[in-house]
């Protein structure tokens, strides 16, 4: 199995028209479906749009609200055989009903838990 990294960037559920216990149930869903495959790797959402972003010689950014970095809103690393299979399971991703998207990057193992 090849290890992916799904990063989900926007999606508004309330603007969707989706309420928070709504949202929730969506995201277990499908993360439970994740898991039972035995694809689900870990993965979390991330806290609001504050960060830094750190660059070569020591200088430092602060992400702020409508900064391209703060559009980033949480990430999960899945198992799939390929590209195509792991695109497969990210259109079930609760993020594209909330009006936001997901990008799929194919990601070494480094720590053995791909396997």
């Amino acid at each position: 199995m090849n290890q992916y990294l799904l990063l989900f960037r926007g999606g508004d559920p309330g603007a969707a028209g989706v309420g928070p216990e709504q949202s929730m149930q969506q995201w277990a869903s499908w993360i439970g479906a994740l898991r039972t495959a035995g694809a689900f790797v870990h993965g979390e959402p991330l806290q609001g749009p504050a960060g830094v972003v750190l660059h070569p010689g020591g200088r430092r950014d602060d992400v702020v609200p409508g900064a391209p970095q703060a559009a980033v809103s949480g990430y999960l690393a899945l198992r799939a055989a390929d590209l195509a299979a792991a695109e497969a399971m990210a259109r079930d991703c609760p993020v594209l009903g909330h009006g936001g998207s997901v990008e799929i990057r194919p990601s070494w193992v480094m720590n053995g838990s791909a396997t």
